[in-house]
């Protein structure tokens, strides 16, 4: 399990965030106050030595923790790491409420050594070293300084560890809610730490701010966003080795979704629509000639060790001019453009998270989703783990479609993808596809087959069949139909969210 922390690749395991839900007798943090662009909205200064310090010598400590809890064996670098970091000069530079946090995480972290793998004490020691690192985050921005720490605890193979991942804050964004300002901030990762989440975007009592994982949303739009902007190309709801994937009905449905998609990427990319087009043929024709290594194309631009690597023959020099050629069509700006439209999509639903969150009585609990799950709380009054995020889910992603002004239907197809994805089976994300996809269906008159989960799994050809005429749906009846859902669904209207 080491081997999970000890790679410096920019791309390795998936994390995805289980979210903790905040106890009942817990007390939400009130963070301080925020100066600069935290306020105003912008890029946030940058300080060299932090950002060498976050990445370096702070992950050599992280890093020899978790070997030390893992092994039992001693780390003689550790506790030369822990003096030189609390003498840090880049934390003590910003006052004594930065340097304060700083060594309470610290403390918090080495402590980690000796926490017991017991669950009985597990989540309260997860919960507070997630608030230490937090406390670090806070009192950053309180600074108005450009960096960000997300502190987690997850159990794998038994095992628990303590990650705590850098990021540098690319931008403060905000989405106004009833015409107040909620802040969004951008993150690139910093670490190189060969681990990584899985979601587009984060939000959580112990993170604070919601978050925009820029380093996802650049992947996926080269994966997802681009490719599906060539002429008739299908959006990819399935992996490529699923048997589904190649049926009738399923190519059908992702041709269908691929149209949809394309009509929303084209109206919110306006002039640069036709440039993109001609990128994604590009990529379209690259996907062809990389075969089955394409999976490995993650950058938009190839680096030139992965083509000496590839075993590509005589495709080799027309992949060199497919190169070439994204780089006269300027692909990395017209990546750019797509990822902020995907990021703003984002922003909307992890905004949600947070208006969820601020709440002083909980959303409604949908009667579908109750009917899938069971009760919403243990005997104990503590919320289940796998029904409160669910719900999180579900309420996000209906949002997000509802007040999406131009891709709609892009943030639609993204949350049916999920349930339509073997390995996303009976992931909150594709409860959310699934219910969704069937409540649109009953709001827009589309007949139903039955039920789409039965006998403990999802029926994907029952799906499919209430999914393609969503696909003929124009993005302004969509967004209605989604208002109406979440008024059934939650018995309030839904709150705008406007980026």
């Amino acid at each position: 399990m080491l081997a999970l922390f000890v790679g410096t690749t920019a791309l390795g395991l998936y994390l995805a965030r289980a979210g903790r839900p905040v106890p009942a007798h817990r007390e939400r943090v009130v963070s301080p106050p925020a100066r600069g662009v935290y306020v105003t909205g912008g890029v946030p200064a940058r300080d060299a030595a932090m950002h060498e310090l976050l990445a370096g010598d702070f992950m050599e400590f992280v890093l020899a923790v978790d070997r030390i809890r893992g092994t039992g064996r001693v780390q003689p670098h550790r506790a030369e790491l822990r003096t030189l970091l609390d003498r840090a000069e880049p934390m003590a530079a910003h006052g004594p409420a930065l340097a304060a946090a700083w060594h309470a995480m610290l403390a918090a972290l080495d402590h980690w050594v000796v926490v017991p793998e017991d669950r009985r004490t597990f989540d309260k020691e997860a919960h507070e070293l997630s608030a230490k690192v937090r406390a670090v985050s806070d009192q950053l921005a309180a600074a108005g300084i450009g960096y960000f720490l997300e502190g987690d605890v997850v159990t794998m193979s038994g095992h628990a560890h303590a990650l705590v991942f850098a990021y540098r804050v690319e931008d403060v964004r905000f989405v106004h809610v009833l015409g107040l300002p909620r802040r969004v901030l951008s993150l690139r990762r910093i670490d190189r730490v060969n681990l990584m989440h899985n979601e587009l975007g984060m939000q959580s009592d112990d993170l604070g701010d919601p978050v925009v994982l820029l380093d996802q949303i650049d992947a996926h739009v080269v994966r997802r966003t681009l490719p599906v902007l060539a002429p008739e190309a299908p959006y990819a709801l399935a992996e490529d080795d699923d048997a589904w994937a190649v049926r009738d009905d399923a190519r059908a449905l992702m041709a269908a979704a691929g149209a949809a998609i394309r009509d929303d990427l084209v109206r919110a990319l306006g002039a640069d629509a036709g440039p993109a087009t001609e990128v994604a043929t590009l990529l379209e024709q690259r996907a062809m000639l990389l075969g089955e290594h394409r999976w490995r194309a993650v950058d938009l631009l190839l680096p030139g060790d992965v083509l000496d690597r590839l075993p590509l023959g005589d495709d080799l020099p027309r992949v060199q001019e497919i190169e070439l050629a994204l780089v006269d069509h300027d692909a990395v700006d017209l990546a750019a453009r797509c990822r902020d439209v995907v990021a703003a999509s984002v922003r909307r639903h992890e905004a949600q998270h947070g208006i969820d969150a601020d709440r002083a009585d909980a959303l409604r609990y949908p009667e579908p989703l109750a009917e899938l799950l069971g009760p919403a709380y243990g005997d104990d009054g503590e919320p289940y783990r796998r029904v409160e995020r669910a719900r999180a889910e579900l309420a996000a992603y209906l949002s997000q479609i509802a007040n999406d002004p131009v891709t709609p239907r892009l943030a639609l197809w993204n949350v049916v993808r999920h349930a339509l994805t073997a390995r996303m089976a009976g992931s909150a994300e594709s409860y959310a596809g699934v219910l969704i996809a069937t409540g649109l269906a009953r709001e827009l008159a589309i007949p139903s087959p039955g039920p789409v989960i039965h006998d403990r799994e999802i029926d994907r050809v029952r799906l499919s069949r209430i999914a393609r005429p969503l696909a003929a749906v124009s993005g302004d009846r969509l967004r209605a139909a989604a208002r109406a859902l979440w008024r059934d669904w939650y018995g309030e209207p839904l709150i705008p969210i406007v980026d």
